[in-house]
C-alpha cells in the first residue's frame, strides 16, 4: 500500500492521517499531477495494481474494508481479517 496526498499541505495530510491512525506509507502530490496522470474524478480515490503492472480496480469514493479485501483478492492479495 501507500497513499497519494494530492492538493494538501504536508503537515495538514499529516496530521489527519495520524489522527485517523493510517500507518501505511505516504507520498504529497501537492499539484495534483498525479492525480491527473491516473485520471482521478476527485478524493478519496483506490486504484489497485497487480504485479504486473495492470490496473485490476478502481473506486471513486469512499471503500468499505470488505470492498478492499475482495478487490485485493481479485489481484491475487490475500488479506488477514484484522477485526
Amino acid at each position: 500500500f501507500i497513499g497519494v496526498d494530492s492538493r494538501d499541505e504536508r503537515s495538514a495530510a499529516l496530521g489527519f492521517l495520524a489522527d485517523v491512525g493510517v500507518s501505511y506509507p505516504q507520498v504529497i502530490d501537492a499539484n495534483a499531477r498525479f492525480a491527473a496522470s491516473v485520471g482521478t474524478m476527485g478524493i478519496p480515490f483506490t486504484e489497485i495494481v497487480d504485479a504486473s503492472g495492470s490496473v485490476v480496480y478502481r473506486q471513486f469514493g469512499t471503500i468499505s474494508p470488505e470492498m478492499l479485501r475482495s478487490a485485493l483478492a481479485e489481484a491475487g492479495v490475500t488479506v488477514a481479517r484484522s477485526d
